[in-house]
């Protein structure tokens, strides 16, 4: 009984076959002369319920499942209605990225034609090109994030990239080496910024693999640590300081120390007036913009106690004569 059924089932499929003028021998014996599909100039059309499905075009290897008309080697579209693509598409326009067309998909929420959707081209130097038709964001997802390309091309690494970054990125960027090359036309632009929210996070550090330690930091107030600065010229304006040039040593009701009181400041501290100690600069470290105009005082107040010696001098002088 299972092999009268088989038989008949079996001649059933080979008088199907040979009613649709189809050579077919078996996969064996498959020749360029015996082969399933066309010899003549039509594509070759897969069909269900009499509703074409997938179509093998006549004169290149494009391959098209749920479109009449495939635009690349494999074209996927999922078709929203029984309309063919070919009846509602025009020809693609490849103006703005060069190459052929190596895979179309679309989906229910694209479009029906080759201007939605998503397409991956192959140019004449083998450059492959991934483009999103859609004025929508292009993701590559993975199991503890992504990658996230905007359609104004902006790119985002673990996030969504905001509107004023070309790269912004969620976490840490290892890189051996990065240059910075920027250019504009304009005066007081940026070619890199940091954005801290806080006063005491590590905006730029520099960390050096052989001492294994920290060697330059700029914090997020401002602060930086460094082992050594080499600079040309290096300025310090008086409005980022919290005193003042010390030229008002000079104003008439300036109060100067007797020398006497300075010489028993100094027996007792063992340093000078004002002066941190010692002690005080191993611990805290100096000011430089400070120091400097702390120091410029002491040369000002020195120059008013040698005026008043010279005075002294000149004085004894014609007191003598």
């Amino acid at each position: 009984m299972k092999k009268l059924i088989f038989i008949l089932f079996f001649g059933a499929c080979f008088f199907e076959v040979h009613a649709q003028n189809w050579t077919l021998s078996g996969n064996a014996n498959t020749t360029t002369s015996n082969f399933l599909g066309t010899t003549d100039c039509n594509h070759l059309v897969f069909k269900t319920i009499n509703t074409e499905r997938m179509r093998l075009l006549r004169d290149r290897s494009f391959l098209g499942i749920g479109t009449a008309f495939p635009q690349a080697s494999l074209h996927l579209h999922y078709q929203i209605d029984s309309r063919l693509c070919d009846d509602i598409v025009m020809p693609f326009d490849e103006d703005n990225v060069s190459g052929s067309r190596l895979l179309h998909l679309t989906t229910s929420t694209t479009g029906s034609n080759p201007y939605n959707g998503f397409s991956v081209f192959s140019n004449s130097t083998k450059d492959v090109i991934f483009v999103q038709n859609e004025q929508a964001k292009f993701l590559l997802e993975g199991p503890g994030g992504g990658l996230t390309i905007a359609n104004n091309g902006n790119v985002g690494i673990g996030k969504n990239p905001r509107q004023s970054v070309k790269l912004d990125v969620a976490g840490s960027i290892g890189i051996t080496g990065l240059w910075l090359d920027h250019s504009t036309t304009t005066d007081w632009n940026y070619a890199s910024g940091i954005y801290v929210n806080r006063n005491y996070t590590k905006a730029l550090s520099v960390h050096n693999t052989i001492a294994n330690s920290e060697v330059f930091l700029v914090w997020g107030n401002g602060v930086m640590s460094a082992k050594k600065v080499y600079a040309e010229k290096m300025e310090i304006r008086t409005d980022a300081l919290s005193c003042y040039w010390p030229d008002y040593v000079f104003a008439p009701d300036y109060d100067l120390r007797s020398l006497d009181e300075v010489a028993t400041f100094i027996q007792e501290n063992q340093h000078l007036p004002e002066a941190p100690s010692a002690a005080e600069v191993a611990e805290k470290g100096i000011d430089v913009g400070e120091m400097n105009m702390l120091l410029l005082k002491k040369v000002e107040e020195l120059t008013l106690y040698i005026l008043q010696q010279q005075k002294e001098i000149d004085e004894l002088k014609k007191a003598i004569k």
